[in-house]
């Protein structure tokens, strides 16, 4: 996606691993990926992710599908921002 100094936190940065970012060098966002079936609990996981300026999102691998998930205040935030730069 362009990011490309893009790591593995487990790799790059513990303490980021610690805060529950999987990927790190994608500001403005937070990533962290997922690949379980079952049990994966959202809110929980976003509010173990740092609170700063950058969006907190997950990556979920599930049923073969892939899905990303992000706060709606964030989602609208974005849409807002690519309304004023007339990308939408």
């Amino acid at each position: 996606m362009g990011w490309e100094d893009c790591q593995t936190s487990r790799f790059a940065s513990k303490m980021m691993d610690d805060l529950g970012v999987d990927l790190v060098n994608t500001t403005p966002f937070q990533i962290q990926c997922k690949a379980v079936e079952k049990g994966c609990q959202y809110t929980k996981i976003l509010a173990g992710m740092p609170d700063n300026e950058n969006y907190n999102v997950i990556f979920h691998k599930k049923d073969r599908k892939e899905y990303v998930i992000i706060r709606k205040s964030d989602f609208y935030e974005l849409i807002k921002i690519m309304k004023s730069e007339k990308l939408i």
